[in-house]
């Protein structure tokens, strides 16, 4: 049921409607989660996103295209020990995606890696 790269192609079924896709994408948020969080370092030095905290929580259509809209949250944290400093916060975020057949393509640019927190928040 997994497919992942660039784009990042992820088997859900035929026919699903908003409450489907919803629900399939809930289910597969640990796969999803090395998608679509971002490099927190924009954040703080040492920002991490929290495993296991991508929470799915809505799909809708994007008015005048081929296009859905995912919107989502995750929890990270930074910790500096030297200074006995700690955060933790929740980032909401949305991407956009295609529903094709049975899959879900989300797409990144060519240089996932330059996809950062600065741009992002």
């Amino acid at each position: 049921m997994r497919a992942f790269g660039n784009p990042c192609v992820l088997k859900v079924g035929h026919g699903l409607d908003l409450a489907g896709l919803l629900q399939a994408l809930g289910r597969e948020s640990a796969v999803l989660a090395g998608f679509l969080i971002p490099d927190l370092r924009g954040l703080d030095a040492a920002a991490a996103y929290e495993p296991g905290t991508l929470r799915i929580t809505a799909v809708d259509p994007v008015a005048g295209t081929d296009r859905l809209r995912l919107e989502y949250r995750f929890e990270w944290s930074a910790q500096h020990g030297c200074s006995d400093w700690s955060c933790r916060d929740t980032e909401c975020q949305s991407d956009t995606f295609r529903y094709l057949g049975d899959a879900v393509i989300f797409e990144r640019s060519p240089h996932p890696e330059e996809r950062t927190t600065r741009e992002e928040f």
